[in-house]
């Protein structure tokens, strides 16, 4: 005959079932906590916020990268900050390493080791912040905001003029110069003046490193006079100079040529332009497009006089005359040309 466990018995092997049970749900907890741990601690380092921020820069995506920085909203003028315009810039950062971090209390420094597209790598360093904590026990940290460099971009000029940066339209910035930040890469600038009397030239701006204070990239182009803004500009000054030769006197007024008198009484006095001055117009700056002379004009000079009764007539012969001054602007009306001689 086989003896039948009693109630007490059975409750024992129950009671170590259970207990057993929770000893190894316990062990998993402990376990499932310290692996938490682990992989939390790992997964919330400097080092890792960094490679995130600069696998998206080396993929191109400016504004995602933006987003792992305290700062994802960057101030100021920030078409160069647009993904279609730093994606299809040109020797970007290619690839990177991390080389070290340093914690110190909030704040971390992370090393790394950049390469842009034909450039020798160079060794930069990236401030973090630290922003909260994940699950109120690890670290959470993003690339401190600032840390770009910059472009100046501006062309002065009298008119409106639509920028294009790396095959992109951009708005203009509100001034005739500003400093935009950037991404490193080199950046191809255009500028398109809505007036065919005006010529820009495209400029490359070139932006190395992570640092805002480096000289910015140089994105400045010059605004000149087209080849009609320039006939325009010889409509003008020929204008000048007929209206100084009009003049029958000595010393015409505003003019860059006289006589001077030797005290006779002069009369019928007549300047004829013989050749006209050469010029050249320099680029938009202060206002205006600089006139200088590159081949002196030719003037001849009459005037009947009389003394002591006899009658007479004097000529010469002014072959060093030139032209100073500056166009303000080329108008539907013309061309307007101030001249340096008052």
């Amino acid at each position: 005959m086989t003896d039948v466990p009693d109630a007490g018995m059975r409750r024992y092997k129950l009671l170590s079932r259970i207990l057993g049970g929770v000893g190894i749900l316990v062990f998993l907890i402990i376990a499932a906590v310290t692996i938490t741990f682990s992989i939390g601690n790992k997964t919330h380092t400097p080092d890792l916020a960094v490679k995130s921020y600069l696998t998206q820069v080396v993929k191109g995506h400016a504004q995602a990268a933006l987003k792992l920085t305290t700062e994802p909203k960057v101030s100021g003028y920030t078409e160069f900050l647009k993904d279609s315009v730093y994606r299809a810039a040109t020797h970007r950062a290619a690839k990177f390493s991390i080389t070290g971090y340093k914690t110190t209390g909030s704040t971390a420094v992370v090393t790394t080791r950049i390469t842009q597209t034909g450039e020798p790598p160079y060794v930069q360093k990236f401030t973090l912040k630290r922003v909260g904590k994940d699950l109120g026990f690890f670290d959470r940290w993003k690339v401190a905001g600032g840390q770009l460099s910059k472009v100046a971009i501006g062309t002065p000029g009298p008119i409106d003029i639509r920028y294009i940066v790396n095959g992109v339209s951009v708005s203009r910035p509100t001034s005739d110069y500003a400093v935009a930040s950037a991404f490193p890469g080199e950046y191809h600038i255009g500028v398109s003046p809505a007036d065919e009397n005006y010529s820009v030239a495209p400029v490359t701006a070139q932006v190395f490193t992570f640092d805002p204070d480096s000289t910015p990239g140089s994105g400045e182009a010059e605004m000149t006079l087209t080849d009609k803004g320039q006939a325009a500009a010889n409509v003008a000054i020929n204008a000048w100079l007929d209206g100084c030769v009009s003049q029958a006197t000595l010393t015409p007024a505003g003019c860059s040529f006289s006589i001077l008198s030797d005290g006779l009484p002069q009369s019928n006095i007549t300047w004829t332009i013989l050749a006209r001055p050469v010029v050249s117009f320099g680029f938009f700056s202060d206002g205006s497009f600089a006139v200088s002379t590159t081949t002196p004009g030719i003037i001849g000079f009459h005037s009947d006089y009389s003394f002591l009764g006899e009658q007479g007539t004097s000529t010469a012969l002014l072959d060093d005359v030139d032209v100073s001054g500056f166009i303000t602007a080329v108008q539907p009306s013309g061309a307007i040309f101030n001249s340096n001689y008052k």
